[in-house]
């Protein structure tokens, strides 16, 4: 319910093999969250995995939001 509330932009970054916060649950919180909120979903990452902050793809967008 807070989620709805927060007026600053909100970046989402989860894996879809993620065993602690699964990718549904993201989703939903994502789904709550108003406007300007982005998510990103890396294929493969677990919830610790080191590919969820690499690779060029996801630095761009990660780049992206920020600007």
């Amino acid at each position: 319910d807070r989620i709805a509330a927060i007026d600053s932009p909100k970046l989402f970054i989860a894996g879809d093999a993620d065993r602690v916060v699964p990718l549904e649950d993201t989703q939903a919180l994502f789904a709550a969250a108003g406007e300007p909120k982005r998510l990103i979903v890396v294929p493969g990452a677990d919830h610790n995995d080191p590919a969820i902050f690499s690779g060029p793809a996801l630095l761009r967008a990660m780049r992206e939001f920020l600007e």
